[in-house]
C-alpha cells in the first residue's frame, strides 16, 4: 500500500504540462515495479528530500539531466512562505520496463510536500493498495 497526492504544477510556462505527484518513493516503488531507476538513482532519491524522479520522454522533452535543479510552479500548493515556485533535484529518470509504460511522469517526496506547503498538512490524494 502507498499514497499519492496530484501536484498540478507547471515548468516555465503553462503549456509545460505533465503530471507530478508527490510519493513515498520506496514505496511507489515497491507497488510499481514498472518504473525502472539505476540501483544508485533510486539510493539518491530516497535520501534526498527535495528529490524527484521523472519518465524518460519528459526528461528528454526538456532536456533535462540527473543533477539539474527543476523549478516547477505550483498551481495548487504553495509554501509556507507564500512562494508558487517548488524547486527539485532530479535524482533519477526511469524507463518503463515494458512497452506502454508511462514514460512522461514526475514524482517527488511526499514529506517535502507536507513540510512545505502552506495548507493540508497530512493529507494525501489518494491511496494505492496493491
Amino acid at each position: 500500500m502507498t499514497h499519492a497526492s496530484w501536484f498540478g504544477g507547471v515548468y516555465q510556462e503553462p503549456s509545460n504540462f505533465f503530471a507530478q505527484m508527490a510519493v513515498e518513493p520506496e514505496e511507489w516503488l515497491r507497488v510499481y515495479p514498472e518504473y525502472v531507476l539505476p540501483e544508485d538513482q533510486k539510493k539518491a532519491w530516497f535520501a534526498d528530500r527535495t528529490g524527484a524522479v521523472v519518465g524518460r520522454a519528459t526528461a528528454e522533452r526538456f532536456g533535462w539531466k540527473v543533477g539539474d535543479r527543476i523549478p516547477i510552479q505550483g498551481t495548487i500548493f504553495r509554501h509556507k512562505d507564500g512562494s508558487s515556485t517548488w524547486e527539485f533535484t532530479l535524482d533519477g529518470i526511469y524507463q518503463g520496463d515494458k512497452p506502454g509504460v508511462d514514460n512522461t511522469q514526475f514524482f517527488f517526496q511526499y514529506k517535502f510536500l507536507d513540510e512545505s506547503r502552506e495548507w493540508g498538512e497530512g493529507m494525501v490524494g489518494w491511496y494505492v493498495i496493491a
